[in-house]
């Protein structure tokens, strides 16, 4: 009963933060081509699933197979992409419980609901989990984890037969490998796990003078699998792949390095961009508490042997260190880079805090002063936890503003008689004073402005209506007047625009224009059409203003050349 208690609570504090988010249809333009390039009425849905690179920098068909899985179950249904998403974070949570009690099995239950609730809570797991797309991040962890949990099995449990009714050591192996093949095929962020395992593997052997021979049989199918992930990777998108420098946030070899550890220490993991931010009373604390777990994870062993797990901490600390080094050696940064992390973050703050509790028990001002910076950690974790906040406020009214404009352009779209030629007029300004991160290259029509028609083209696939973004239009943030109109005047679309204001004009997704304060009124060449059935939608830019369809007054918009 009481483990039913400690999971129920492990999944609430899991879920809690991002239940609201489950009623959102996609987000991003990525998180629409996963969906739909993986539906199973596209023809060609078995070769971007199995052979194809996803999105020009890597090969994850693991992650694009389960796209084709929920379709499979529920269609284009967004809930069940939602529920897979926050299904897969929930049960790495437990994961986490499951491998601390493995790795450290003579301690108490507490210290893996510690770690447990220290990864299900972390900031930075608001920057994975409401996006579809990034469901390869989770996918990875989980898959990591149940490999990890099949290998460590506390000693005096395995056995070499299977006369026991237990697995044997090969088929173990056999299991791993399989479980961290699909790791590497979800993300490649997976690889950095391989190196801790027989480090893991290793640190019991040595401890209770286990026969190496079984060691080596573990190792052995991750390895196999590591090297068959990256020949079928390097032979299906011909070469490793990976983002180009420019992706990224964060050039250099440090400053990247700086950026992985204060968002593991949500100093900045709530931020979009991830940026360096904070006073420099949060870097000092940053760095004494990373000099304190530092101390614990290499010192202390050598020091003293008190307790049963002298060598855990320093392996644990190996392997943030070895995903912070493949990020800032790609010279790649996103915040959802982080989101692997936590996992040996979250075991290495509950075995450290276990061990000093443990040992300075009966000395209470030394216990105190060691839990200083293991409190510190977690109070700032959960300071800044959507846990104890709720979801980030802009980053909230961002999707809601996103899925009002979808749900009342397919509305809108339900008398619209076939074929017709949908063109999206999209106002679109920074919400609530959040980071416009999208207008990297002010030429190119920004990615989240093509989502709605995307996301509604697909849901109507079975209709003749093809869905554009006819222009485009993002006001500056500082301008506070009213939204720009959009009407006909001599049978031209036209754009009136309000006055001091800055627009950046996208039209046909070509850039236009950069308006400042110039005239009013906007005329925009039509491109031809080969239909006469035109749609104009007019979507507002704030969460109070609806949608309008306007049909073309006449078709006389298009003049074609008669033949003579």
């Amino acid at each position: 009963m009481k483990q039913v208690g400690v999971i129920g609570l492990l999944l609430g504090i899991g879920a809690w933060p991002y239940v609201s988010y489950l009623r959102f249809w996609p987000f991003t333009r990525d998180a629409v081509q996963w969906i739909t390039r993986g539906a199973l009425y596209q023809r060609d849905w078995y070769q971007w699933v199995f052979a194809k690179s996803h999105f020009g920098v890597g090969y994850r068909p693991v992650a694009a197979l389960s796209y084709t899985l929920n379709y499979l179950v529920a269609g284009l249904n967004p809930m069940i992409y939602r529920v897979t998403d926050l299904g897969l974070h929930l049960l790495a949570g437990l994961l986490v419980f499951v491998l601390f009690r493995r790795l450290v099995r003579d301690a108490p239950a507490w210290g893996a609901v510690v770690a447990a609730c220290l990864f299900m809570a972390h900031p930075a797991v608001e920057n994975v989990v409401p996006f579809t797309a990034r469901r390869s991040y989770t996918l990875a962890t989980v898959l990591s984890l149940s490999a990890l949990v099949v290998l460590c099995r506390p000693p005096g449990q395995a056995s070499r037969s299977a006369g026991d009714g237990r697995t044997p050591v090969w088929g173990r192996s056999l299991i791993a490998g399989l479980l961290f093949l699909c790791a590497f095929l979800s993300n490649e962020v997976a690889f950095v796990t391989l190196p801790i395992v027989p480090l893991l593997l290793i640190r019991p052997a040595w401890m209770h003078r286990l026969r190496w021979t079984r060691i080596l049989v573990l190792c052995a199918g991750p390895l196999v699998a590591i090297i068959a992930a990256i020949a079928l990777r390097s032979w299906i998108i011909g070469g490793i792949g990976g983002y180009g420098r420019p992706a990224g946030r964060g050039d250099g070899f440090y400053s990247i390095l700086q950026l992985a550890w204060r968002n593991l220490g949500a100093f900045s993991s709530r931020t979009d961009a991830g940026q360096l931010e904070g006073s420099w009373m949060l870097t000092a604390c940053l760095a004494m508490i990373g000099s304190y777990y530092f101390w614990q994870a290499f010192f202390v062993p050598i020091r003293t042997k008190r307790g049963a797990r002298p060598l855990l901490p320093a392996i644990l600390m190996v392997w943030l260190a070895g995903y912070s080094l493949l990020y800032a050696l790609t010279g790649v940064w996103f915040p959802r880079q982080v989101y692997p992390m936590l996992v040996p973050m979250s075991l290495l703050v509950g075995c450290v805090l276990i061990g000093v509790v443990q040992a300075y028990r009966d000395r209470r001002w030394a216990l105190a002063a060691h839990l200083v910076p293991q409190v510190l950690l977690v109070a700032i974790v959960l300071g800044d936890s959507p846990l104890i906040h709720g979801s980030h406020p802009w980053r909230r009214r961002m999707f809601e503003a996103q899925h009002r404009r979808q749900v009342a352009l397919l509305e809108g779209l339900g008398g619209v008689s076939d074929p017709a030629y949908v063109r999206l007029v999209l106002p679109y300004g920074p919400l609530g004073g959040s980071p416009n991160v999208m207008r990297a290259n002010p030429m190119v029509l920004p990615r989240r402005a093509q989502v709605s028609g995307l996301w509604v083209e697909t849901l109507l696939h079975d209709r003749d209506i093809r869905i554009m973004n006819f222009l485009f239009l993002e006001q500056d943030s500082l301008s506070q007047t009213d939204p720009p109109t959009f009407r006909w005047i001599d049978d031209r679309p036209t754009v009136e625009l309000g006055p001091n204001q800055l627009h950046y004009i996208w039209s046909s997704g070509r850039f236009l224009r950069r308006h400042v304060d110039l005239e009013s009124t906007v005329r925009l060449d039509e491109p031809r059409l080969p239909s006469n059935r035109y749609c104009y939608v007019w979507m507002g830019a704030g969460p109070d203003r609806g949608l309008t369809l306007l049909q073309e007054p006449a078709p006389t918009a298009v003049r074609r050349k008669s033949p003579d």
